[in-house]
């Protein structure tokens, strides 16, 4: 079970994600806040933040809790 509790859509764990959307969950999943991603990949915050959620929307997945479990589950980063 998610740490959200129950989803309300299963995750797509066979999605596709971009390169830059891996490399952006990689560096979340390790506990970099969206700023110091932007600061680190030298990205605005915001194209920074679209990534992130359009890997959610790949994932299908609405919160950062939910987010981080498909992640460790999968070993997507």
């Amino acid at each position: 079970s998610s740490p959200s509790g129950e989803l309300l859509v299963e995750p797509d764990l066979d999605a596709t994600l971009s390169s830059r959307e891996r490399e952006v969950l990689s560096l979340f999943v390790r506990g970099m806040t969206l700023s110091e991603i932007a600061n680190s990949l030298n990205l605005s915050l915001s194209t920074v933040g679209m990534q992130k959620r359009s890997a959610m929307r790949k994932l299908r997945v609405v919160s950062d809790g939910d987010l981080l479990w498909v992640a460790s589950i999968t070993g997507l980063v």
